[in-house]
């Protein structure tokens, strides 16, 4: 869940490219995450109509995982 963290508190939606740079890892890595995000109801695409520069952002339940993992790590 590591990845979950690089979506910011401040729930501001963002592109894959910004999500990989905050974490360090290639656009390929950060799109198979941000997949495997969604198909756990994290995460979501706020623009699955757009072909290119599509923007995610986390779902209710998204922000609750995310809490309780920072709450964890302290």
């Amino acid at each position: 869940m590591m990845h979950l963290k690089a979506i910011p508190e401040r729930d501001r939606p963002r592109t894959p490219t910004q999500l990989s740079k905050m974490i360090n890892v290639s656009i390929t890595n950060m799109t198979s995450k941000l997949k495997a995000l969604e198909n756990r109801g994290l995460a979501e695409c706020l623009t699955p109509d757009e072909p290119k520069s599509k923007i995610y952002g986390l779902t209710k339940k998204g922000k609750v995982v995310r809490d309780k993992v920072r709450t964890m790590n302290g």
